[in-house]
Formats: structure tokens, C-alpha cells, sequence
């Protein structure tokens, strides 16, 4: 509630705004504000993915806040599993195609502009000891990344409910709680399946081969789906001659053409485009 709170003068201070995750969004700003074509797009950040998705299709409160406010929400591609992103992309939102926006930054041929354009280092470090370097990360991260996805992917939610063309036949005590004890039963049925050892087991092979899959065949743009971009461009900043994640941010605004850079040109046609 308070980062709601917190971004409703800035939604309706402009024309024009992009909702994103979190509660700090300095990163975000720096670099949607250089992708937006109107320099008077605000960067909000509203909390949560839900968050995100209820402030640009504006249900609740949001349509009566802002009915004149054109708001873009973007999604964190994260740990997310498929039937969620799925779900995202229908609505007016945009799902990140890396992890996060930091993994844009990690991508070597931004690297190695930054570097070149900040010009501190005696020795430009090379796209392929940047992808190096995030392999190496990828490799030091792997059990970690893999839990977090298996966790994404376990998370389910429980209920118990009767459908209401069925409800209103009910018309004693001992009907309706049967009927209930009948739902929750289904719902307790549904949780042992789901999260079963076999279940579990199978979600974390799985998730363990499309990691390998990606550190095996170094596709890039594999790995930085994959890999959170928020630490990793805390180990990538100083190889490019800046001192930390932010300084990294403003300097690539002033020296990486974006259109060099195919993930960076596509996510510019995404936030322009709605």
C-alpha cells in the first residue's frame, strides 16, 4: 500500500507513465526514461508483479485515479514460471525478455561501449571475457537459480469454493457441508499431487537441464534470462571502469547506441509502441 500510495502524485503529475516492480526504482528510471520517445514518461514503482498489472489496466481505484493517464506496466521476467508470464503478456503489460532490466546492462556488447566510452581502463575488456565472466557467475549461482525457479513453479494457490450455479440448489446444513468438505478435499488432492517428491523432483530436473542446456551452448541471451542481473552487474561495473551499478546505468545512456544492440532496440519498440 505505500508504494501505491507513494506513486499516485507521480502518475498524475504526467500524460505518460511506466509502472515497474519494486520499491526503489533508480535503475529503472535511468534507463526507461533514456528508452521512452516522451521525455515526460514517469518511472514508477508500484510493488508487485499484481501491483504492476492493477495499475496499467487500471482496475480497481486506478480508473477513477487516473482515466486520463496513459500507463505502461513492465514485468520482471525474474523467476516467473511460463503459465504466469503467459497470463502477463495478454494484459498491458510487457514482460521482460532478460531477467530484469539490470540484465540488459550485463549484455557484453553494452559492456564493452561503456568501457570504451568511460575510457578509464588500460585494457577494454572483450565481449567474450564479459560473457566469461557471467558464465562464471551463472556457474558459481547454479543450485540457488534453480531452487528459486523450482520455487516459482511449486507455488500454488488453495481455496476452497462452490461453483454458484451449485450453491444456490443447497438449502440444508448438512448439504452444504458436505459439499464443502467435498471441495476441500479436492483442493488437499490437487496440493499432494502437485507438490509431490516425484513432482518435485521432476521440476528440479528440469530446471537443472535448461540451466546446463544454457551454460553448455553460452548462449547469451539464454543466460542473462536466467540469471538475476542485479549482483551480476555489481561484478560487471567495475570491468567496465565504474564504480557501481547506477554509475554503470548513466554512463551506458551516454555512450551505447541502442540501436547497436538488438535486446535494447527491441525493448525501446516495446515501450514505445503501447
Amino acid at each position: 500500500l505505500p508504494a501505491l500510495l507513494g506513486s499516485i502524485p507521480a502518475i498524475l503529475s504526467s500524460s505518460r507513465a511506466i509502472a515497474v516492480e519494486g520499491r526503489e526504482s533508480s535503475i529503472d528510471t535511468i534507463i526507461y526514461r533514456w528508452l521512452a520517445e516522451s521525455k515526460d514518461t514517469e518511472i514508477v514503482a508500484v510493488g508487485g508483479c499484481e501491483e504492476v498489472q492493477a495499475v496499467s489496466n487500471k482496475t480497481g481505484v486506478w480508473d477513477t485515479i487516473a482515466p486520463a493517464v496513459k500507463i505502461l506496466g513492465i514485468i520482471d521476467r525474474d523467476f516467473k514460471p511460463k503459465v504466469l508470464l503467459d497470463s502477463i503478456d495478454a494484459t498491458n503489460c510487457v514482460t521482460l525478455a532478460y531477467h530484469e532490466i539490470e540484465s540488459y546492462l550485463c549484455h557484453p556488447a553494452v559492456v564493452v561501449q561503456v568501457a570504451k566510452g568511460v575510457g578509464s581502463l588500460e585494457k577494454v575488456p572483450t565481449e567474450d571475457e564479459i560473457k566469461a565472466l557471467i558464465v562464471d557467475e551463472f556457474n558459481k549461482e547454479l543450485i540457488q537459480i534453480v531452487a528459486r525457479r523450482v520455487f516459482a513453479r511449486s507455488t500454488i494457490r488453495l481455496g476452497v469454493s462452490i461453483a454458484r450455479n451449485l450453491l444456490k440448489h443447497i438449502n440444508d446444513q448438512a448439504t452444504l457441508e458436505s459439499t464443502l468438505v467435498k471441495a476441500a478435499e479436492d483442493e488437499v488432492f490437487k496440493a499432494s499431487t502437485k507438490l509431490s517428491a516425484e513432482a518435485i523432483k521432476e521440476i528440479a530436473k528440469e530446471e537443472l537441464d535448461i540451466c546446463n542446456k544454457a551454460l553448455t551452448s553460452g548462449d547469451i541471451e539464454e543466460l542473462l534470462r536466467l540469471v538475476p542481473g542485479k549482483g551480476l552487474l555489481n561484478k560487471i561495473a567495475p570491468k567496465a571502469g565504474c564504480r557501481n551499478d547506477t554509475a554503470f546505468a548513466r554512463a551506458a545512456t551516454k555512450h551505447v547506441k541502442i540501436d547497436s544492440v538488438q535486446s535494447l532496440k527491441n525493448l525501446q519498440a516495446e515501450v514505445n509502441k503501447r
